[in-house]
């Protein structure tokens, strides 16, 4: 028996940390109003430099020795006629403040790589979202709230699970779960069953490997408590490749914590990290099985909804059943409609609470 387990819970409405801007566009806009980073009085200063440079220039082609002693020559020089100037120095200077300022118009600024430079650093830094302290410390806060949400401490909070983890010690129960929690985890602890997500085996030699025994927890969008660390090598593997390590709950409340998590809307795939291979290992466990057990899942994610549909149409004695709460007969998820009009056969749901379909397949009630 496998199960995909995805209860419904406030946070998966969480899903955009790493999206902030596109999750409300005000944390964005923000740091667009003030953006620490641009600096108007930099790029004013590049600007002045260029024109002041290029004038500089321009007087400096016209105003040579000649052209002042022109200047001498009109003062001078008087008209014997009349005792006046021949030739008014005012006239004689204005044609050459306005050579001056035809040759500067004819220019283009000098410096022009550093007025680009600085230009383009401002537009960039005003046009690249999530770059601002605004939406780094946003960020921060749904982590943080994230971690509060997610990781579970209280044991009586995940004894609904009991009876399911419990179908591990009879022999290898893989589960696979989109959540980010620990509630699997902390129910097989408490029930002294073994269980192996496979990480450290994956860290080790980059492959999954898994337990003979007990509960194998594929969590398919990582864990709250797991960090990703890049560029690992060693006398094996020439290449940098990932590693991922369990966080302690004093750093997982540090600030700047950064669980191995996949956040985003749609298809949540990523070849980052491990979640590629599990998506190959829980392919090969559907493979191998005749009946999957769903509990709580939306049938939202479509890389999960398209192994669903290659599972079902593998072999004609493959049967899907559903653990939803009775709305689910009333979905507007387009592939979960698909999905209640399976055959009977092809397909069982059971309209009840997680804990009580939980208890119904597998066990007593516990309370």
């Amino acid at each position: 028996m496998k199960a995909i387990n995805n209860r419904n819970r406030r946070y998966v409405t969480l899903e955009a940390a790493p999206f902030i801007a596109s999750w409300h566009p005000l944390v964005d806009g923000l740091d667009r109003i003030r953006n620490p980073r641009s600096s108007p009085t930099r790029l004013h200063n590049a600007i002045y430099r260029s024109v002041s440079q290029t004038f500089y220039e321009a007087c400096a082609a016209v105003l040579f020795s000649s052209r002042l002693r022109e200047v001498d020559r009109a003062i001078e020089t008087l008209d014997p006629k009349t005792c006046k100037l021949r030739q008014s120095p005012a006239d004689k200077i204005g044609g050459i403040l306005k050579d001056i300022f035809t040759r500067g118009k004819s220019k283009l600024p000098s410096h022009t790589t550093e007025v680009t430079s600085e230009f383009s650093r401002a537009t960039q830094e005003r046009e690249l979202p999530g770059r601002g302290r605004i939406f780094d410390r946003t960020n921060e806060m749904m982590v943080q709230k994230l971690v509060d949400l997610v990781w579970v401490e209280d044991p009586e909070r995940v004894k609904y699970l009991s009876q399911l983890v419990s179908c591990g010690a009879d022999g290898p129960l893989t589960i696979a779960t989109l959540n980010y929690d620990n509630t699997i985890e902390l129910a097989a602890r408490n029930g002294g069953i073994p269980v192996d997500t496979g990480i450290d085996e994956w860290s080790r030699i980059g492959m999954f490997s898994l337990a003979p025994a007990g509960i194998r927890l594929l969590k398919l969008h990582g864990s709250i408590d797991w960090t990703l660390e890049d560029g690992q090598t060693d006398q094996n593997r020439l290449l940098p490749f990932q590693v991922i390590s369990s966080a302690s709950q004093p750093q997982m409340k540090e600030r700047g914590y950064s669980p191995a998590i996949v956040f985003g809307r749609g298809n949540k795939l990523t070849a980052k990290g491990p979640y590629l291979d599990m998506l190959r290992v829980l392919e090969a466990e559907m493979d191998a099985s005749e009946t999957i057990t769903v509990i709580g899942y939306s049938f939202r994610d479509e890389h999960i909804n398209e192994f669903i549909s290659q599972w079902i149409n593998s072999k004609p004695n493959k049967k899907l059943r559903v653990i939803n709460g009775p709305d689910f007969q009333h979905t507007d998820v387009s592939y979960a409609q698909q999905i209640l009009r399976l055959p009977d056969d092809r397909r069982e749901i059971i309209p009840v609470t997680a804990s009580k379909g939980i208890c119904q397949l597998f066990g007593k009630n516990i309370e």
